[in-house]
């Protein structure tokens, strides 16, 4: 079952997103050098997209995050139905989580 991102998800990825797009925006990343075996090359040549790369990859961590959260407590919940008070009280914070936004 898929959950959209709440607004500190949202802000979570906007921010990492932001960084990368200014280390690609910043002239300085294409113009500074570094002498690498024996070569001068820019920090973007050094990155190799890995800022992007990494912006992504913690993108989709974070969306998926709520998610995983709410599959473990389910499975908790089908595994002790014994436990009727802490049961409802773990349906009810599912509820709470899928209804965040």
């Amino acid at each position: 079952m898929k959950s959209n991102p709440d607004i500190n998800d949202l802000m979570n990825i906007n921010s990492l997103f932001r960084e990368a797009l200014k280390f690609y925006a910043d002239e300085i990343s294409y113009n500074e050098t570094q002498i690498v075996n024996n070569e001068m090359v820019s920090k973007i040549e050094i990155d190799r997209g890995y800022q992007a790369r990494f912006a992504i990859e913690q993108a989709e961590k974070i969306t998926s995050y709520r998610e995983d959260i709410i599959s473990e407590l389910e499975k908790f919940i089908n595994n002790n139905e014994n436990n009727i008070k802490d049961i409802e009280t773990l349906k009810s914070l599912i509820i709470a989580l899928k209804e965040q936004k």
